[in-house]
């Protein structure tokens, strides 16, 4: 196979130190027999891994990364042979791409073994599922992807997580350029510091959407040809939709940076589909996949990507969301008058598929093909939580007229948000209970204000007290 021919040549050149001065690309690849490419792949995939849950997928998943930022390499301008001769800079050729070969685990080395306990253990102490899934918070990515016209953006949480050497090579490089009196490169900039719109234009180079068109800087709304520069905001609030949910930045990333179609499909939820342009990627989002008992036919579209035997198009792309299996908090204990009931055979019929009606979610063990490709979306720490609900405050009519209420309406929702963590789960809150009492606040002025009042102006404390009566 091809892609297995060009992620050995490279693991092969680099091992030797040949890429220093040797450029590989598609159209040169050197053929290894089956034993040399055996004998690769078992050297830099199989290191320091637990070879009794080493899979078929784990592998493919490797295969198909690495010849992504391989073919991605080879195309790239900046590190091309001759450039790096021609500024006596050589071996950062070698040293990037052996961090990304030592960033490898990130891909390949998803906790199976816990996830499996840990989706077995209805019955007995659950893992945590932070142990048994990777998480954004607890791992320290280094990568790099490809923009559309093949430069690189290089992915990590810190500069400080950058291996130093591969910074002293880029530093090196850019004291050459700066000699030869040639633009430097900030190719490992601080993500943290970049203003919204500077990393807007970052994300924004991964396709050309933005060619040659006009960009809103406050709402990124993209103009036509015409306009030269946009000044008036149509919306004056940053990104418009200040939420951080799945859903949200998959929304974000199909229609306001890449040019591509997408299809949310809720599991349990009406679903609508509109026109799509077959001549786009279309990007499916499968969302709460693990709460229904055809589980089997989601694993099958998402890994084989085949849906009932026949093959899925080449341009659709599959993401999904799942529930984790989480027990209810004992100490969330409800009156048996409050609620919707379950008679007997609904109860027997939940205990038979998920195996237990203890959990705080109905949701049913996942494949272990699909465990692979797991990760945890994780939470908003408090500070960031804060910033965004702050920011879906500002969606409340005349509540930011008023800067005290504005204040405590802000720490009364994060007090309730923490309530409920406490006495249900983590994973019982969310934004949304944000945006629900937005509307609802928004609801009350609306009916309030349409009523003949003795006061000619509606007092806040009123319209706040009313909103978050009904919370």
């Amino acid at each position: 196979m091809a892609s297995i021919q060009l992620v050995t040549d490279y693991l092969q050149a680099i091992d030797d130190r040949t890429i220093i001065t040797r450029s590989i690309g598609k159209d040169n690849i050197t053929q290894l027999d089956a034993k040399n490419c055996i004998a690769l792949l078992q050297k830099h995939f199989l290191k320091e891994k637990n070879k009794d849950y080493v899979t078929w997928t784990q592998l493919s998943i490797f295969i198909s990364v690495y010849e992504s930022l391989f073919d991605g390499f080879s195309q790239c301008g900046h590190f091309i042979v001759e450039i790096m001769q021609e500024v006596n800079n050589t071996q950062l050729r070698i040293n990037i791409l052996q961090t990304l070969l030592q960033s490898s685990d990130q891909f390949t080395s998803l906790s199976v073994e816990s996830v499996r306990k840990n989706q077995r253990s209805t019955n007995e102490d659950p893992v945590a599922f932070s142990d048994a899934i990777v998480r954004w918070d607890k791992s320290e990515p280094f990568t790099v992807v490809f923009s559309d016209s093949h430069d690189p953006l290089f992915v990590y949480k810190t500069v400080d997580s950058v291996s130093q050497s591969l910074i002293n090579e880029f530093n090196i490089f850019n004291q050459v350029l700066a000699e030869d009196r040639l633009p430097q490169q900030n190719l490992l900039p601080d993500y943290n510091k970049l203003t919204h719109a500077e990393f807007f234009l970052k994300l924004a180079s991964l396709s050309k959407k933005y060619y040659s068109k006009s960009i809103c800087p406050t709402c990124f709304t993209q103009f036509e040809n015409d306009i030269f520069k946009w000044t008036n905001c149509p919306t004056n609030d940053v990104l418009c939709d200040p939420r951080c949910g799945k859903t949200a930045l998959i929304k974000f990333l199909c229609q306001q940076i890449l040019d591509d179609e997408l299809a949310i499909f809720r599991i349990h939820a009406a679903n609508e589909c509109s026109k799509i342009n077959s001549n786009k990627r279309l990007w499916v989002f499968l969302d709460e996949f693990n709460t229904t008992p055809s589980i089997g036919l989601f694993k099958e579209i998402t890994c084989e990507r085949t849906l009932l035997g026949e093959p899925l198009p080449k341009n659709l792309v599959i993401l999904g969301a799942c529930n984790p299996q989480r027990r209810k908090n004992p100490k969330a204990t409800f009156d048996n008058d409050i609620g919707i009931k379950k008679d007997r055979y609904e109860t027997q019929r939940l205990a038979h598929i998920v195996g237990s009606i203890s959990l705080l979610y109905t949701v049913v063990s996942i494949p272990e093909t699909m465990l692979e490709y797991v990760c945890d979306y994780g939470y908003l720490d408090p500070e960031t939580e804060t910033k965004y609900v702050r920011a879906m405050l500002h969606s409340c009519e005349k509540l930011k007229s008023d800067s005290s209420w504005f204040e405590k309406t802000a720490v009364l929702i994060k007090i309730s948000q923490q309530f409920f963590r406490e006495y249900e789960d983590a994973s019982s809150v969310s934004l949304r209970d944000v945006a629900r009492f937005c509307r609802l606040y928004n609801w009350f002025l609306k009916s309030i204000c349409t009523r003949e009042l003795t006061y000619s102006i509606v007092p806040l404390w009123l319209l706040f007290h009313s909103a978050i009566s009904f919370v």
